[in-house]
């Protein structure tokens, strides 16, 4: 049996006491903490009439679980618009897609899809198609594909809006794939944000819409929508920041107005590209507004013989006013209108001439730019075939004919050299701080 001594009876008193202590503390707090829960589970009772006893409420007493709120207005309209929006989504390749019509055509980015020809694709609905791609612009960044089904079925789509009447500071939805996130759910992400500016030239994207709805790696290809629930864009850029692959409130979508323009021309392309044009033979400047008698535009120097603009009728001294219905007051405006068009396009041209307006319609000549960029582009990265493996040898890099020599070269030289922005490992045009939205996550 041990003796406990004096001190070490004093310091199991003092431990027990602050044990003891603690207990009732914690049960004195527990005790606190279902008296107030039982005191605000109770709705308040009715104030009774003066001179009347207080009348217990029925209510109160037969269920306490609160009611949710109603959704608001614009809660209720941006729900509608999730659900009218999502069956038309398509999950393509890591990107996004959208169905612009019942027969199932399906617009998506060139980078997206790289080189491929055949596509397993997944609508929002949780449908699964092939899709084939009958054309491309690879420098425009737009691609036309054709959803197959066997019970000829139509497919739910979304109908292409009006771009030239967006508004700065419209609402509009993104609606995409970010970071490759509908693989774990099985649905496409939408954020909102506003129309932030319009008709805006970024890089390779003419004539674009600017968003802050936030667009990520994997939302490339998906539609930009109105309110209504009309696809205005195609959203394909972001601008980054410090080399980071994330949104930085600014996204670029390509026009519905520029879609339009393309969609006979990739109909018609056999799974091939479709040139730019160009309206060759034109040397311009812009005119001084300031001027007495002068107008805004652009100022034709010269025109250069047996070309598509001396055909179309300009002349030296003309004043280019407007270019298909859209104001030119600088040659910047000018090229960013121009960068719009297909090759073979039928554009009209207002021109001030004398006293006189003139319209004139030129045909735009083809501006070979897909396989100069396709050679850029090449080695990136890996390719892949359709069904997803690996290809089986790397692809050619041989140019497709030889190159000439000059008549004067000895037969053993060796032949010229590509110029430098020819190279298989040079970067396409674009500001450094603007890069296309990698779909892969």
């Amino acid at each position: 049996m041990t003796v406990m001594g004096t001190k070490s009876r004093a310091r199991w008193f003092v431990s027990e006491l602050a044990g003891a202590t603690r207990r009732w503390a914690l049960l004195g707090v527990l005790a606190w903490g279902v008296s107030v829960q039982a005191t605000y589970a109770q709705p308040a009772a009715p104030a009774a009439p003066v001179g009347q006893a207080p009348v217990a409420s029925a209510a109160a007493s037969a269920d306490s679980t609160p009611t949710p709120a109603a959704p608001t207005a614009l809660e209720a309209k941006v729900e509608a618009l999730c659900a009218k929006v999502k069956p038309a989504f398509v999950f393509i390749a890591g990107g996004s897609g959208v169905v612009i019509s019942p027969d199932g055509l399906m617009l998506t980015n060139t980078h997206v899809i790289e080189r491929g020809a055949d596509f397993d694709v997944r609508l929002g609905n949780g449908r699964h198609y092939r899709a084939k791609v009958l054309g491309r612009d690879v420098w425009g960044d737009l691609a036309l594909l054709q959803l197959q089904s066997k019970d000829n079925q139509p497919f739910p789509y979304l109908e292409l809006g009006d771009s030239d009447a967006l508004r700065i500071g419209e609402p509009a939805m993104a609606v995409g794939n970010p970071f490759g996130l509908g693989i774990v759910d099985q649905h496409p992400t939408f954020t909102v944000g506003i129309i932030s500016a319009v008709r805006q030239s970024q890089g390779r994207y003419t004539e674009c819409i600017t968003t802050d709805a936030e667009v990520n790696p994997g939302n490339s290809g998906g539609p930009l929508v109105n309110m209504a629930g009309q696809v205005v864009g195609i959203n394909g850029q972001i601008s980054t920041r410090w080399g980071l692959r994330s949104n930085t409130g600014l996204g670029y979508a390509i026009s519905a107005r520029q879609v339009r323009m393309w969609l006979e021309p990739l109909k018609a392309a056999k799974g091939g590209n479709v040139e730019h044009g160009m309206p060759f033979g034109l040397r311009v400047r812009a005119t001084r507004p300031d001027a007495p008698g002068v107008d805004d535009g652009l100022l034709i120097e010269e025109v250069t013989e047996k070309t598509v603009s001396a055909e179309a009728g300009f002349q030296a001294k003309d004043v280019i006013v407007k270019w298909d219905g859209l104001p030119v007051p600088n040659t910047v405006r000018w090229m960013s209108i121009v960068g719009m068009y297909p090759a073979g396009a039928k554009v009209p041209v207002d021109v001030r001439r004398g006293d006189q307006t003139v319209t004139l319609n030129v045909t735009l000549a083809e501006v070979p730019r897909s396989k100069d960029l396709e050679r850029m582009t090449r080695n990136r990265r890996p390719q892949r075939k359709p069904d997803g493996s690996k290809p089986d040898s790397k692809p050619d890099s041989k140019p497709d004919s030889k190159p000439e020599t000059k008549p004067d070269s000895k037969p053993d030289s060796k032949p010229e050299a590509e110029k430098p922005d020819s190279k298989p490992d040079a970067k396409p045009e674009s500001k450094p701080e603007s890069k296309p939205v990698d779909p892969k996550p």
